[in-house]
């Protein structure tokens, strides 16, 4: 049986084609681990720590919980290139920064609504790579990603913290879903 089938795919010249794919599918997968693994070992170093220390089988927990990670250094580096830009707005966040909060939030709609396509913005980016697969092998909530992007957004357009509450709460927003996150991806 297996004979006939490679027989009839070597007379239609769709020989290893498919192969190929694969292989090239397996090396960008490689790629877009490898990039938020080195991610998060340069921005989160307890949190590349606490990966290394995640079992090796099935590889979908360490590789899931280095994309939740990787997403979170992503967004959170969003106020900081703002300031870093030289905006020359004094009170009011730039375009650039509500532009990529909003790209991150397309990208998880993108993924959420399974239409990650290849004609999109959102399928070269590594991270968001794996977040797509992380959330259809692990089973994250979509909950979870938009709010911690609604936290980041809020925090943004805020210099300084008033009262210590204001603090606690936007970090318990983003600190929380986190770990709710790396909870089920361990799950």
């Amino acid at each position: 049986s297996i004979n006939v089938i490679t027989k009839s795919l070597m007379d239609q010249n769709l020989t290893f084609c498919c192969f190929r794919e694969d292989s090239s599918m397996q090396q960008q997968s490689q790629y877009d681990h490898k990039h938020c693994v080195d991610l998060v070992e340069s921005r989160d170093r307890d949190g590349y720590l606490a990966g290394l220390l995640l079992p090796d089988t099935p590889f979908e927990i360490k590789r899931s919980f280095y994309a939740v990670r990787a997403f979170n250094i992503e967004i959170s580096q969003i106020k900081d290139a703002s300031r870093t830009a030289g905006s020359s707005q004094s009170d009011n966040v730039s375009i650039g920064s509500k532009m990529r909060v909003q790209w991150w939030r397309d990208a998880i709609g993108s993924i959420y609504g399974n239409s990650l396509a290849s004609s999109s913005s959102h399928v070269n980016h590594a991270v968001v790579r794996e977040l797509d697969e992380a959330v259809y092998t692990r089973g994250l909530t979509r909950r979870s990603f938009e709010t911690m992007l609604n936290v980041r957004e809020k925090e943004m357009a805020l210099k300084q913290f008033d009262l210590i509450q204001d603090l606690i709460n936007p970090s318990e927003d983003t600190v929380s879903n986190l770990l709710y996150l790396t909870l089920i991806v361990l799950v």
